[in-house]
């Protein structure tokens, strides 16, 4: 029982932004229950009033906050319990999604974060992964299209659960399916992308976790990439029919006002 793997993925940042580095550690373990110590650095320039973590393993979710925030170059941690739930031997992601404040720095004002992450965690056995996960980064307005590609890594075909993990800001359809991958070549995934609330013009971290399904020990991938969202549709296009209809209605009423005045002015 042991971590395996610990990985972060964050929206791209400049200047005075803070960025967490985050690591994990099994703690503990019972025959229901597994304990994980997840840390936390922030290795930017600008410090981090207060977080909140939210945690997920086997479907299985629970949040914890850090009140009392994390300073630029201080550790904390955090820990999360999982309930094993006949949890198969293997290696298995735990997925993070964290959300905090940036503190005003400089002539910058204070501003809400968002960032996902995972930590691989071994039960038993520690595998090595049976897919590959091809995830270019993403380009969407309020809406797009994220076309992923899995391939096996041993030559064996595999059935795989893949998920897609986003920040609350985003939000894809399907987030969980059944991917048969075969012994050679690459099968692909088309993924739909819905902004909720996330910033235009900024970058948001993903993440692809690959586990195969049905087999005695489970093998995991996990795959990083950056959603960019692009610039806020502007209001004119989408007005530009209803005022186009209603000049010609306009149009149609003051030609027929004209055309009554006329009749009159001739009787």
């Amino acid at each position: 029982m042991l971590a395996l793997l610990l990985a972060a993925l964050a929206a791209p940042s400049a200047g005075q932004e803070p960025r967490l580095e985050v690591t994990g550690e099994v703690v503990g373990q019972t025959d229901d229950a597994l304990d994980v110590r997840v840390g936390l650095t922030n290795r930017g320039d600008a410090d981090v009033p207060s977080l909140r973590a939210e945690g997920e393993l086997f479907g299985h979710v629970e949040s914890r906050a850090l009140d009392q925030g994390l300073a630029r170059g201080a550790t904390s941690g955090l820990p999360f319990s999982f309930p094993l739930r006949d949890a198969r031997p293997g290696v298995h992601a735990v997925s993070l999604r964290l959300d905090y404040e940036a503190a005003a720095t400089g002539d910058r004002p204070a501003r809400s974060i968002v960032q996902v992450a995972y930590v691989l965690v071994a039960l038993g056995e520690s595998p090595p992964p049976a897919v590959r996960i091809f995830a270019p980064d993403a380009r969407m307005d309020s809406v797009g299209r994220w076309r992923v590609a899995l391939e096996s890594d041993d030559a064996a075909a595999h059935r795989v659960r893949l998920r897609v993990i986003l920040p609350r800001t985003l939000r894809a359809d399907p987030l969980e399916s059944t991917v048969e991958v075969p012994a050679a070549g690459r099968v692909e995934k088309e993924l739909l992308l819905f902004r909720v609330d996330a910033p235009w013009e900024a970058a948001q971290g993903a993440l692809l976790v690959a586990a195969t399904d049905g087999e005695p020990v489970t093998r995991t991938t996990v795959a990083t990439a950056l959603v960019q969202v692009g610039r806020e549709p502007g209001r004119m296009p989408r007005l530009r029919r209803p005022l186009a209809a209603a000049m010609g209605l306009l149009f149609l009423a003051a030609f027929a006002l004209e055309l009554r005045r006329y009749l009159r002015a001739r009787a």
